[in-house]
């Protein structure tokens, strides 16, 4: 899927990408194929994202850390953590603010 792509049938276009890491972007330590070429592409374009995952262990930096070490460049500040505790709205923020200093902290 190329995010600059026009708006599919239904007519709605996507402005941010709220997605999962753990298969979507990498599976069993491995990226999945165009994982690189997607993220590269939303940041050529400048499309705010947030990579959410399950995990709770591991900090942004770590997650950051290890999607490097699999060729995938994704800022600590795109990473988060998909919790009970946490919102709905704050995920929708930090998807459409994304960046340091984004105004959702």
């Amino acid at each position: 899927m190329d995010p600059a792509a026009g708006p599919p049938a239904n007519g709605l276009q996507a402005h941010s990408w709220l997605m999962d890491m753990d298969g979507v972007l990498v599976y069993e330590d491995q990226p999945v194929a165009g994982a690189d070429r997607f993220l590269g592409r939303l940041q050529e374009l400048g499309l705010p994202f947030l990579v959410l995952t399950n995990n709770s262990i591991y900090t942004p930096r770590d997650l950051a850390a290890r999607l490097r070490l699999v060729g995938l460049d994704v800022p600590e500040h795109a990473l988060g953590k998909s919790s009970a505790g946490t919102s709905v709205g704050s995920i929708a923020c930090r998807a459409a603010f994304s960046g340091p200093g984004h105004p959702c902290s």
